[in-house]
């Protein structure tokens, strides 16, 4: 689908120049710069000469370039900006960048580098890029203004959000502290002028911390005015007052930027183990019944997914096959596909009519839902093996379809009722029996990938999956799969796509 308009008068403008030769990657960076807060004002170039006479003819608070280009080599990029003697935050999004090429990079002026898949991080990355940007620019003011200007110095010095400390190198005392450093630890005024550095980190009480020095680079742990332990980050670099070296040191508090990256990591965690249990409610193995090759496989957009397929109920002469999707996809709908699923088994073993069984899961999902936008879409149906047919029930599910030997359209399995959880009371039919033949192919999908988009906006459409079908009828279940996913990602030139997708295919080998 394409992006909707989006209210961004209340984000930040933001000038971005990207090095990137497909149009459709650049629309994905916007797009994800716009949900991250950011307005971007972007202009897209893919030849070093037009990155050269971009960075000439306007300011950037930004680049952001691909690593691997056919028409524009990215370190030729870097000895460009370098050249220029400007100081621009330089990201690299690449689709498979390595570690080696990563650490040349970093190495020639690059800032850091994500993983085309993995733009989650992009907004944390500029954001702290462009932080880094302005204390550098901010140091910099600092030793002209204390070189050149007392008036603008005293203005940085006074307005600065970390706290800057001069120290003597030779005493290791404390010369001059800014405003900001009562805000950090506590103390007012010139309380600190002439006191030891160990009044901010007692020896005893950090053995294994980094030694706060005039010297030090990196992060390490202070003491509060009031005892309170903090987390802080250090810079240090070397200034010249009056022919006598100083140091200044640069002190950010960083304890609640540390307290939401351990959050994060247990997130993580949680995520982690989630997503292993909702692996595990998907069949282990595909199912081996009589006369016929069936596989089944769900693509999830993240990491835990919102659709959902399974096979139950076997016996030796039917076997009940289910996929459904929940609205939108990651730890909420995954918990419903759960939930769905338990009802689903249950109901097979006491009941058996589909659509009686898609009536008792909607009437227990209509009252866990209440109140709520979710909802569940389902197909049920079941197979019977000597001589090979079924019947379905469709609950508001993209429809399936039956081919035959050639690849023609036999039957569309439609919709026999709405979707699951909207209404206590709804009512669904199970469509009548049906024969199948040797040779025919089942194919049942959830609506992630013919809602896919190709950097062109096309969409990829039912017709696509079923052409793929068509050129690979002599092929195993699980591998015309594999090729519909891969069909679809080459067409969006994406290397996942934004939502679920899964994928049932029957073929009937014996009747």
């Amino acid at each position: 689908m394409a992006p909707r308009e989006s209210n961004t008068s209340n984000k930040i403008p933001l000038k971005v120049l990207v090095i990137e030769d497909s149009a459709f990657d650049a629309q994905v960076l916007q797009a994800k710069l716009l949900i991250n807060g950011y307005r971007p004002n972007m202009k897209r170039v893919d030849s070093l000469a037009a990155f050269r006479e971009a960075l000439i003819s306007e300011p950037w608070d930004i680049i952001i370039s691909d690593y691997f280009m056919p028409n524009v080599k990215m370190m030729d990029t870097l000895t460009c900006l370098k050249e220029q003697g400007l100081d621009i935050p330089f990201i690299i999004v690449s689709g498979g960048i390595g570690d080696t090429e990563a650490v040349a990079a970093m190495k020639a002026g690059a800032s850091d580098y994500i993983l085309k898949n993995n733009l989650s991080k992009l907004g944390a990355v500029v954001e702290r890029e462009l932080r880094e940007a302005q204390i550098r620019h901010a140091r910099h003011q600092a030793e002209t203004a204390l070189r050149d200007s007392e008036s603008r110095y005293r203005t940085l010095w006074e307005t600065s959000q970390d706290a800057l400390l001069i120290i003597n190198s030779e005493s290791n005392t404390i010369f001059l502290s800014s405003p900001a450093t009562e805000k950090i630890f506590g103390y007012k005024g010139g309380f600190l002028q002439g006191k030891s550095l160990s009044i901010l980190q007692k020896p005893e009480l950090f053995p294994n911390d980094m030694p706060l020095s005039p010297d030090c680079q990196g992060t390490t742990r202070a003491i509060h005015k009031n005892g309170k332990i903090i987390d802080i980050e250090v810079r240090s670099h070397k200034i010249t007052l009056s022919h006598e070296d100083f140091f200044v040191l640069d002190i950010r508090d960083i304890t609640e930027w540390k307290f939401f990256q351990e959050q994060q990591l247990k997130n993580k965690e949680q995520l982690r183990i989630a997503k292993e249990i909702h692996q595990s409610l998907y069949p282990p193995t595909s199912p081996n019944f009589p006369g016929y090759d069936i596989a089944g496989i769900s693509f999830p957009a993240e990491e835990i997914g919102g659709d959902y397929f399974d096979f139950f109920s076997e016996s030796d002469i039917s076997i009940d096959i289910a996929i459904g999707d929940v609205t939108g996809h990651g730890l909420g709908p995954a918990i419903l596909v759960s939930e769905t699923r338990a009802y689903l088994r249950i109901l097979s073993h006491n009941q058996k009519h589909l659509n009686e069984i898609l009536s008792r899961t909607n009437e227990v999902l209509a009252s866990d839902l209440a109140g709520t936008d979710r909802y569940v879409t389902l197909t049920l149906l079941r197979l019977f093996a000597h001589p090979s047919a079924f019947f379905y029930a469709n609950a508001g599910h993209t429809a399936g379809f039956i081919l035959n030997s050639v690849g023609e359209i036999k039957q569309k399995l439609s919709r026999t009722g709405i979707v699951l959880g909207r209404k206590k009371d709804s009512v669904y039919k199970q469509s009548d029996f049906s024969p199948l033949e040797e040779g025919d192919l089942l194919i049942l999908i959830t609506d992630g990938l013919q809602e896919v988009f190709s950097p062109e906006g096309e969409m990829f459409g039912v017709e696509r999956i079923l052409d793929v079908i068509r050129q690979n009828l002599n092929d195993s279940s699980i591998n015309i799969i594999h090729k519909i996913y891969q069909a679809g990602l080459d067409f969006s030139k994406a290397e996942a796509l934004d939502d679920d997708f899964t994928c049932i295919i029957i073929k009937v080998l014996s009747t």
